[in-house]
């Protein structure tokens, strides 16, 4: 096994699905750039309404990432049948779990007006998360298709679809969010509006390259498998446990961002622009993570257990090499990125003191990410959701608030909760660390190597 070569092969498989990742979260930049120019209260209330939607929304869109494992060892197992049928049977569960996150998005828009906010941030927020509702079965349904093709190596032709949809979400939030010729402004509405066409145009366009020439072999689409419930029972005992992973982390995040919110606008928009611009960063990682998860699990399928400890090594290596080049990044144009967004010197101020934690926390964030997604080519999905539980709620949170909120604290106000995030992530990227040291070995013991 070489390690350049090794590399190389991760870079490749990674590069384009770092893209993607970079430009779904790249639709959410731009609208803190376009709501930022309409105004502080339109960006504050979209953040508000933008927070419930990720903490209600990537519950289940995590669920649909089990497929990715299960696809994987499948097809690395050369086992083109069963490709078919998990991916046929994730779709049906999807779907069904698509309808309940509509429902779930639309009551969480009701809520909003009665947690006390500022009344127009209030009303901005409900807006924003009504329009959003719109998006939850394209959310569910989106990470089984993009999971299925890049499981399948396909990740070129996703990363395509992916940034086209970038690229159209740029014009059409300015002409919704300013409005255009016979449209009106819509405000902070208008880039969920954007958000969720683009949810459902990347989702037709994801169908019609399951459908392509390259998987006609296969024959992913049209549905032909029956349900089967015991292949439903594997995606969800999969993809439960990676939804409430990513619901335990997300929510301390979520929360941290209403609770800022009660400090102003100012104090959640400051919060919104550093938080948007260490998500770029963090897609990355996840891009690195989802590769390692790719590769590690074909070979995992196809019983080469040595080969894929080596993979996920490697892909630590390159992460933490990131994850320097981030921070670095990070803490030198603190003073110059949020101008990008928002000509608020209140806001840009506090921002620039927010991006400094975002910059202390890359290497642990990163590692934590690519940790969770080299459990998942062991089929672990369950462990990650009781050390972030322990991590980020049981450790940061009371951390946090009591910094935030406490007149003996010396980084009162957001910055608090930000060192409680920066806690939460070292705590996690520990634990999730030694149990994937532990699942490497095993394995390899088990497999008598």
């Amino acid at each position: 096994m070489n390690k350049r070569i090794e590399m190389k092969r991760l870079i490749r498989l990674s590069a384009p699905v770092a893209l993607s990742q970079l430009a779904l979260v790249g639709m959410g930049v731009t609208d803190v750039l376009v709501a930022g120019r309409a105004g502080t209260d339109q960006l504050a209330g979209m953040m508000l309404g933008n927070s419930v939607w990720n903490l209600v929304a990537f519950f289940f869109f995590g669920i649909g990432l089990a497929a990715q494992p299960l696809v994987g060892h499948a097809f690395g197992a050369d086992d083109l049948p069963r490709v078919r049928r998990v991916f046929q049977n994730a779709l049906y569960a999807a779907i069904a779990t698509g309808l309940v996150c509509m429902l779930a998005i639309w009551i969480a828009a009701q809520v909003i007006p009665r947690l006390g906010y500022d009344l127009v941030l209030a009303q901005v927020g409900q807006r924003y998360l009504s329009i959003m509702a719109l998006g939850g079965l394209a959310i569910c349904v989106l990470p089984v298709l993009r999971s299925t093709l890049e499981a399948m190596n396909q990740t070129a032709p996703v990363t395509r679809v992916m940034v086209l949809g970038f690229l159209v979400n740029i014009p059409l939030d300015v002409i919704l969010v300013f409005g255009w010729g016979p449209l009106p402004a819509m405000g902070a509405a208008g880039c969920a509006v954007a958000s969720v066409a683009i949810l459902w145009l990347n989702l037709s366009m994801l169908f019609l390259l399951a459908r392509g020439k390259h998987n006609r072999h296969i024959g992913l689409l049209p549905f032909s498998a029956r349900p089967e419930p015991r292949l439903q029972w594997d995606y969800f005992k999969l993809g439960l446990p990676i939804g409430a992973t990513i619901t335990a982390e997300l929510s301390f995040f979520v929360v941290a961002a209403m609770l800022i919110a009660y400090f102003g606008p100012a104090a959640a928009s400051a919060h919104s622009v550093a938080i948007s611009t260490a998500s770029i960063a963090f897609m990355f990682y996840m891009g690195l993570g989802q590769g390692i998860a790719i590769r590690a699990s074909q070979l995992v399928g196809a019983g080469k257990m040595r080969e894929a400890a080596f993979t996920i090594r490697c892909g630590v290596e390159l992460t933490l090499a990131v994850a320097v080049s981030a921070s670095v990044l990070l803490l030198t144009l603190r003073h110059q990125i949020p101008g990008i967004y928002t000509p608020d010197t209140a806001v840009t101020s506090l921002a620039a003191i927010l991006l400094a934690w975002a910059a202390l926390f890359q290497l642990v964030d990163a590692m934590q990410c690519v940790g969770m997604h080299g459990l998942r080519a062991y089929r672990d999905t369950v462990t990650p959701i009781f050390f972030q539980t322990i991590s980020f709620w049981l450790m940061a949170f009371p951390v946090g608030y009591w910094l935030a909120t406490s007149e003996r604290s010396l980084i009162s106000g957001p910055q608090g909760y930000w060192a409680g995030m920066t806690l939460g992530l070292t705590i996690a990227a520990a634990l999730i660390g030694l149990q994937l040291r532990r699942k490497m070995r095993k394995s390899q013991l088990l497999a008598g190597v």
